[in-house]
């Protein structure tokens, strides 16, 4: 069984009776462990004794996995295997974790998580009954930035707060609609607004994050839409970098949306109106690039920022160095579409 929409998908699993495997299949690393993580609670629920075992992304994972759906646990009548990203897996492992997949055991429960739907296609593209999947890797930005919105409504009322739409949405914008970020906040706010039930727009500007930095701000809008910000300040390291990366991560992903209501026929005002977070002082530049670039460049672009990001973590790369790769890569690609874009451009008026 497979499902394209969050809200039908956990309804699924608290619902119906518990399948031996859920596939879970997004980009995003830290939504996809927070999406696992919320179907293990109510899975756990469903019986007396389980046992999770987690399955790390390391050298050791695969064996671990197949150790965990192979062996009868001793003090518990089930256990559920999870494994937050089987993506990294030779595709020998992934063709032999499908076998436990068409073939489940009857004590062992496997949640898997991907990044992509290439990844288990066979198996998904054919999900029956006994395979739930969860595919959000093709989910428009709108109907992302709508779910998480929502998402951020109901967690504030988990902490007792109310917190409108658009206040909801000044939240996600400010933090680039990073999951792991929104919970910080939301706790953070949540304690700074104390006994009043709600959490208002000044609430957000006054504690919330600083990703707005006008300089930050600034830097990331000249990437993304002028394709150049070279850095000049020596000082410039790796705490400045990390919320430099979420602020271009913002306008790829809102060029992105814009681009992606182009090609689906909108007008500038159609745009305006489903993304009301534009303001009309810069709604011409940012149409122009959306029209000007292929979508493809924007998700090749995202593509770019998200090595950097794993750069700025696992390696001792200098974040002047980082920034300026990365400055370089989104540039090449600019150029690379815009010339495919004019070519398609003008191929759609004649």
């Amino acid at each position: 069984m497979k499902f394209q929409n969050l809200s039908a998908f956990e309804k699924h699993v608290v619902a119906s009776s518990i399948s031996p495997t859920y596939i879970i299949i997004t980009p995003d690393a830290d939504e996809r462990k927070k999406l696992i993580s919320s179907a293990i609670d109510v899975l756990v629920n469903k019986f007396a004794s389980i046992d999770v075992v987690s399955v790390s992304g390391r050298k050791d994972a695969f064996s671990s996995a197949v150790e965990a759906l192979s062996t009868r646990p001793l003090f518990s009548s089930h256990v559920i295997v999870r494994i937050n990203d089987a993506s990294e897996f030779s595709k020998k492992e992934k063709d032999l974790l499908e076998s436990f997949i068409t073939s489940p055991s009857e004590f062992a429960f496997l949640l898997i998580g991907v990044s992509s739907n290439k990844d288990f296609s066979s198996v998904c593209n054919s999900a029956k009954n006994d395979v739930v999947v969860l595919d959000l890797s093709q989910e428009k930005p709108w109907d992302k930035q709508r779910r998480l919105q929502q998402w951020l409504v109901e967690r504030c009322l988990k902490e007792g707060k109310k917190i409108s739409p658009q206040t909801a949405t000044e939240l996600l914008d400010a933090c680039a609609s990073d999951i792991i970020l929104l919970e910080q906040e939301i706790l953070k706010i949540s304690s700074y607004v104390g006994e009043r039930n709600f959490i208002s727009s000044d609430d957000v500007k006054k504690i919330g994050i600083v990703y707005s930095m006008p300089s930050g701000w600034q830097m990331a809008d000249s990437l993304v839409w002028e394709g150049r910000c070279s850095i000049r300040d020596p000082s410039f390291d790796l705490s400045d970098l990390i919320p430099l990366l979420g602020q271009v991560r913002y306008h790829l992903n809102l060029a992105r949306q814009i681009a992606l209501l182009i090609e689906s026929g909108a007008t500038k005002e159609d745009v305006m109106q489903q993304l009301p977070q534009i303001r009309r002082n810069v709604a011409d530049k940012y149409f122009y690039l959306a029209t000007a670039h292929h979508v493809d460049f924007f998700s090749e672009a995202l593509n770019c920022l998200f090595k950097i990001e794993l750069l700025s973590k696992n390696s001792s790369l200098t974040a002047v160095f980082l920034w300026d790769l990365l400055v370089s890569q989104i540039s090449q690609k600019k150029s690379f579409y815009a010339k495919k874009s004019a070519t398609h451009l003008t191929s759609q008026r004649s």
